[in-house]
């Protein structure tokens, strides 16, 4: 594993520390800060400088303390796609569309069958209206499962739910 090494973060650098690991402290007290997990799974950190009080990702603590950013991107990739693995090797900048393309290729996210966001249908009732429809209208079909004729139709030609064999 690599040596956790401790820098101040950028505009905060008389209070507080990141490290290479991802892991906050004050810099008075060495007390390392809790990380919270917030609902989307990342490691949340807040740091205060009275009156004020920010939250802050600790990945892009991370990022933005180590990693140069020549290019601006505007966010922080996780290589492993794992959230909560803020090891700066584990870090890069990266464009949203670089991040998109990322969780697309490594299966962190689908947009395909059920995992697409405005699915209405399951793999079941995709393979229920591919059995039924040699004797059912496909009229039918579209108003049992509440969807486009069209829809039925594509999926019985096979032009949607393609990596479905059945």
């Amino acid at each position: 594993m690599e040596k956790e090494i401790w820098t101040p973060v950028p505009s905060w650098e008389a209070r507080y520390e990141v490290s290479t690991h991802g892991n906050v402290r004050r810099i008075d007290t060495q007390r390392p800060l809790k990380l919270q997990l917030d609902v989307k799974g990342y490691h949340r950190v807040s740091l205060a400088k009275k009156p004020r009080f920010r939250q802050y990702f600790a990945h892009r603590l991370v990022a933005m303390t180590f990693i140069p950013n020549p290019e601006n991107k505007t966010q922080v990739n996780h290589k492993d796609g794992i959230k909560t693995n803020n090891l700066l090797s584990n870090l890069e900048w990266a464009t949203p569309l670089e991040n998109m393309r990322h969780a697309l290729a490594t299966n962190l996210r689908r947009t395909d069958g059920a995992y697409h966001p405005s699915a209405k249908l399951t793999e079941k009732d995709v393979r229920e209206i591919r059995s039924l429809a040699p004797f059912t209208k496909t009229t039918v079909l579209a108003k049992k499962y509440g969807v486009l004729y069209s829809t039925i139709w594509c999926i019985i030609r096979r032009k949607l739910w393609t990596r479905l064999e059945n």
